[in-house]
């Protein structure tokens, strides 16, 4: 952090960002006008009000008008209420940045009532929008408006034309991808590609932003313009672009650490990708504080930090001489990267995970690059030519089709969705909190880390991670930590995953390459202590058990120790712990068939569950009762001892 200190102020923004949401503060998710304005509001729910147009979007009933700068009149005092959603009666439509006077009935945006439901609230709080207008009469209009904003909406009119010849019943993905805009897409497809793990291709790709934007600057300084002069044209290009998709998070995120990029690049300085980020997550904090709660805020900032974050440390496991072979793996570990990362926030929205998803990333990841560019492309041609777009947007259209079958095949397996529910929020915290210190500690053990993202002329690139020589290589006890730390690092990333992995090999092989290093069965079995603790806690009881016992099956062979003693460890540490976790289902049938006891009320009770991991852990590193691999193990009476 010290070498990151933006990381560190963004960290610090969002923390008191927190606190002050509970302690009451109504401008992160609550209603922020003067609370006699509220009350005004409500005792006079009739009211009269002016704003600037900033776009309209159809709904099933009727024409809705988002205005910009709205106050309500009250006799000759005009009192600013933010932004403002007002549902007309008429579908006249009126240009972009048009002084609307208007006459309706308030209504402040309701919270939800009930567990999971859609809150609207916070989502219109994003927005600065905090009130409804229904029954919207216009009263007056001014003849000015904004001939930028007009063409900025007459564009994207044209663009969602030519997309509807174009790609016809595709039409609707297509926009979403690259305009950001829904009202289009069929609720069947949602569900469809949500189920299937792959509703992330639907919004827009931040990240795609930044590489195009990169190669466009590369393509400006090939043909002349300065450091300054090319920034200047990609950033107002790529904030246009932002504006043209209704500034959404990933886009805006993108035009941040883009404009991050080129600084670094104009200053001379190298390009770092947790800097970046931390800048983008602080100017749209700033912005709008209820960000802190957009799930599309965290899923599109997690995805980029699993890239430039986890996906390093994990591709620094695996050495593949082979171009093809290592395009795959990185596709590979890019994908693992974002699931790891995302996995918290995506119970938390959806309150499932799509166990199938994971394998049908690994082949709609390298190709939905093809989709956007044939889209792009459609639409760049489309403007000349309506029926030559047809057959440019045509490869994106075979990919669309492909992807549903697959999402059809997905839907036809078995227990292919998780339905774990949602997450409480110190839960995903600890979750983050455990994936650091193992992504850290593995970082470590490999030797010291820089996380640069980006580096060099390519600053798009956020997949890998440069190594610097550890001079200060740890030796004793604390490289063996780093060491054990790391495999248990590991093993809970992946029994996150609720035993996707506890068939794969992978599993072995990174297990046997960290181990090589802990030369004592003490600290082998200390592995599998802190593994199947850690995995019960996240995972559960079996997988708790399953996945350290597949892992370290082979490295208890070599180091000579009897696999009764590695059974042994998993079940006073996996089995018995189980008793004392509150989420556990075990645990949770104890309480219903007792009536409702909770884990509380029967912990001071529970000796042998907590006293049997401390017991096994002195056992092992005492080496009582360690056997070896040949030892005949009899197991006899207590009595007959």
């Amino acid at each position: 952090m010290k070498r990151r200190p933006v990381c560190l102020v963004c960290l610090i923004l969002m923390f008191c960002i927190w606190l002050m949401d509970l302690a009451g503060f109504a401008r992160i998710s609550g209603n922020p006008l003067p609370e006699s304005v509220q009350l005004y509001i409500e005792k006079h729910p009739e009211a009269v009000i002016c704003g600037e147009v900033q776009q309209y979007q159809a709904t099933e009933y009727s024409l809705s008008a988002y205005l910009k700068h709205v106050c309500l009149i009250v006799g000759s005092e005009q009192i600013p209420i933010k932004n403002l959603r007002v549902f007309l009666k008429s579908n006249k439509e009126f240009p972009i940045g048009t002084t609307v006077k208007i006459s309706g009935k308030l209504e402040e945006i309701p919270e939800p009532r009930n567990p999971g439901e859609f809150d609207s609230r916070q989502f219109y709080a994003c927005q600065k929008i905090y009130y409804f207008m229904k029954n919207g009469a216009v009263l007056a209009w001014s003849s000015k408006y904004s001939r930028y904003g007009q063409f900025m909406q007459n564009l994207k009119s044209k663009i969602m034309q030519t997309l509807d010849i174009a790609a016809k019943e595709d039409a609707g993905i297509f926009e979403a991808m690259l305009l950001g805009e829904k009202d289009n897409l069929e609720d069947e497809v949602k569900i469809r590609y949500q189920m299937a793990g792959i509703i992330h291709i639907l919004a827009i790709s931040g990240l795609h932003i930044s590489v195009l934007g990169i190669g466009f600057f590369d393509l400006l300084k090939r043909a002349g313009f300065g450091n300054v002069s090319a920034g200047m044209v990609v950033l107002s290009v790529l904030l246009q672009y932002g504006i043209l998709t209704g500034e959404s998070v990933s886009a805006m995120r993108a035009v941040g650490m883009f404009l991050v990029a080129v600084g670094a690049r104009i200053a001379g300085r190298t390009y770092d990708l947790l800097t970046a980020l931390a800048v983008s997550a602080v100017l749209l904090l700033l912005d709008a504080p209820a960000n802190l709660y957009n799930s599309g805020f965290w899923l599109s900032f997690g995805a980029v930090a699993g890239l430039g974050v986890v996906a390093p440390v994990l591709a620094g496991c695996i050495r593949v001489e082979n171009r093809l072979a290592a395009s795959v793996m990185k596709t590979l570990v890019s994908s693992i990267a974002v699931q790891m990362t995302t996995f918290p926030i995506m119970l938390r929205i959806y309150g499932e995970i799509s166990l199938a998803g994971f394998f049908l990333n690994l082949l709609v990841l390298p190709t939905v690059s093809v989709v956007l560019v044939s889209g792009i492309a459609a639409v760049a041609v489309g403007m000349a030519s309506v029926s030559a777009a047809v057959y440019v947007v045509l490869p994106g259209r075979v990919l669309l089709f492909l992807y549903e079958k697959l999402c059809e095949l997905a839907a036809g397996i078995p227990f292919c969705t998780w339905i774990a529910g949602s997450p409480k929020l110190w839960q995903c915290a600890g979750y983050y909190v455990l994936l650091f210190l193992g992504v850290e500690i593995l970082g470590m053990s490999r030797g010291t880390v820089t996380w640069n993202g980006a580096t060099g002329k390519r600053a798009g690139n956020h997949a890998f991670m440069q190594e610097e020589k550890n001079h200060g290589e740890g030796k004793g006890w604390l490289r063996k930590y780093q060491l054990l730390s790391g495999i248990s690092g590991i093993m809970l990333i992946l029994g996150m995953l609720s035993g996707l992995f506890s068939e794969s090999h992978v599993l072995t092989v990174l297990v046997n390459k960290l181990s090589k290093k802990l030369n004592t069965p003490g600290t082998i079995l200390a592995g599998v202590w802190l593994s199947s603790l850690i995995i019960c806690v996240i995972g559960g009881q079996y997988v708790a058990v399953t996945i350290p016992a597949v892992a370290f099956k082979d490295v208890c062979d070599e180091m000579d120790i009897n696999r009764a003693v590695l059974s042994r460890t998993l079940g006073d540490v996996g089995v018995m712990i189980a008793a004392l976790i509150p989420w556990n289902a075990w645990v949770i049938g104890y309480g219903v068939v007792l009536g409702g006891i909770t884990v509380n009320e029967f912990i001071p009770y529970t000796f042998l569950p907590m006293l049997c991991p401390i017991i096994s852990m002195i056992h092992n590193f005492a080496g009582v009762g360690l056997f070896h691999k040949d030892d005949e193990i009899k197991y006899r009476p207590l009595w007959r001892r």
